[in-house]
C-alpha cells in the first residue's frame, strides 16, 4: 500500500464536520477532487479541512495536486482566482506556464518529531560561500600536507579557514606550537583546540570534523588588534543577542545541543561592533544554521540577563510561520523542535532563566497559550 494511498485511507476516517474532502490517487498525487462545505459559510471550516489535509500529506510525505474549479452549485459568487489565492496561502503552487489553474503542494519535511536529534551529519544543504580576507591568508603558516580552503556559512570575511583530510590535530597543535601559539583551551568541543598566537590581532582554532574525517584550522583577524583570548563569542562588545524560535502553528520551539557544555538553547552570540541587537540575532542565526538573514519573523524582546564576568546577553522569542531545518555550523551537533514540556533536563541555565522572569512568561504565554510552562 503507498504512502498515498494510506493518506487517502486516514482521511476517510477523519472527520471534517460539515466539510466533505473527495481525494483520489492520481499521477503519483493525492488528487483533491473536492472540497465542499454543507454548513454556514465563512466560518473557516473548509480553511480547517484543508489544514488538515495539509497535515495528513506532511505526515506521509505526499504531494497533492487538484485543478481549481469552483462548485457553482454550492457557492455561485466564488471565482477561479479567489479560488486559487485561497489554495495558494495553504502552500499550493501553479507552476505550469500553460495550465495556471493546476496546483501542486509538496510536503514539508519531516522534522517535528520531539526528542529526536537531527545530526549535522543529516544535513545536505550546501554552505554559503563567503570571500576570506587576503591579509588573513597572507599570515597564516600552514602544518605541512595538502591543506584547502573551505567555504563554510560565515559572513565575516576577516576569517579564512583551511581544512586537510584525515586526523592531523595533534601534528598541527604540535607545529604550531613549534611557531610560539600556545593553547588556551578547547575551542568547541574535546575534539578542538584555541591557540594564542605570538601576535595579538591573530586567532587560531584547530578541530577534528568527525563527519567529514578532516582536520580543520580557523585562522581570524582580530578588530582593533585586540586580545586574541578576549576574542570569544563577541565579548569585545560586551553583549550578545539570541533568540528561542517558535513555530505557533505546530507550537514547537527550536532547541540546539551546544558543541561546548552539550547544554540545549536557541541561536544567538556575541554583538558586532554597534549593530542592532535585533541584526546581532539574524546574523548569528545565518551563521549558526543557515537561515536568511531576511526570513520571515517576529522577534520580541524577552529580557537581558548579566553574566558575572559583566557581558549582559539580551534574549528574544523569534515567532516563525513554520518550522525550518537548521544548517548547523560546528558549534551545535544536534537540533529539535518540541514542545515547551518536552525539554531535556539540560537546558542552557541562562536561557532559561530570561524565559521564566516576569515578562518572559507573559511573552510566552502571548503567543503560547496552550503549553504548560
Amino acid at each position: 500500500m503507498s504512502n498515498i494511498d494510506q493518506m487517502i485511507a486516514e482521511a476517510e476516517r477523519t472527520d471534517f464536520g460539515h466539510v466533505e474532502v473527495y481525494l483520489v490517487n492520481e499521477d503519483q498525487t493525492a488528487r483533491i477532487g473536492g472540497i465542499i462545505q454543507h454548513g454556514p459559510r465563512g466560518q473557516g471550516q473548509a480553511s480547517k479541512a484543508l489544514h488538515k489535509l495539509c497535515e495528513l500529506a506532511d505526515k506521509w510525505q505526499v504531494t497533492m495536486s487538484l485543478w481549481v474549479d469552483p462548485i457553482k452549485s454550492y457557492d455561485p459568487t466564488m471565482s477561479k482566482i479567489q479560488l486559487l489565492k485561497w489554495y495558494e496561502r495553504r502552500g499550493f503552487v501553479s507552476d505550469r506556464p500553460r495550465y495556471i489553474f493546476y496546483m501542486e503542494r509538496k510536503p514539508k519535511m519531516k522534522i517535528q518529531a520531539a526528542h529526536r536529534l537531527v545530526w549535522a551529519a543529516a544535513n545536505e544543504v550546501p554552505f554559503h560561500k563567503y570571500v576570506p580576507d587576503t591579509e588573513a591568508h597572507s599570515k597564516l603558516p600552514l602544518p605541512p600536507g595538502k591543506w584547502k580552503q573551505v567555504e563554510r556559512n560565515y559572513m565575516k570575511t576577516n576569517q579564512y579557514e583551511v581544512a586537510a583530510k584525515g586526523d592531523k590535530l595533534a601534528a598541527a597543535i604540535e607545529f604550531y606550537e613549534s611557531k610560539g601559539y600556545k593553547q588556551s583551551g578547547n575551542a568547541w568541543g574535546p575534539l578542538s583546540v584555541r591557540m594564542k598566537a605570538p601576535t595579538p590581532d591573530l586567532r587560531l582554532i584547530l578541530s577534528y570534523d568527525q563527519h567529514n574525517k578532516q582536520t580543520v584550522i580557523e585562522f581570524t583577524m582580530v578588530k582593533n588588534k585586540t586580545s586574541a583570548s578576549a576574542v570569544h563569542a563577541g565579548r569585545e562588545t560586551g553583549e550578545g543577542a539570541g533568540a528561542l524560535f517558535y513555530c505557533p502553528e505546530t507550537e514547537n520551539f527550536l532547541i540546539l545541543l551546544r558543541s561546548d557544555d552539550h547544554t540545549w538553547c536557541g541561536l544567538g552570540g556575541g554583538r558586532d561592533d554597534m549593530e542592532p541587537l535585533e541584526v546581532t540575532v539574524r546574523r548569528e542565526s545565518f551563521e549558526e544554521a543557515g537561515l536568511d538573514m531576511d526570513h520571515p519573523m517576529e522577534l520580541r524582546r524577552v529580557t537581558t540577563v548579566y553574566n558575572p564576568d559583566g557581558f549582559k546577553f539580551t534574549n528574544y522569542l523569534g515567532i516563525v510561520e513554520e518550522e525550518f531545518l537548521p544548517v548547523i555550523n560546528f558549534e551545535h551537533k544536534g537540533f529539535m523542535w518540541c514542545k515547551w514540556n518536552e525539554f531535556p533536563k539540560n537546558m542552557h541555565p541562562k536561557m532559561m532563566e530570561a524565559f521564566h522572569t516576569p515578562d518572559g512568561q507573559r511573552i510566552l504565554k502571548q503567543y503560547t497559550t496552550a503549553l504548560d510552562y
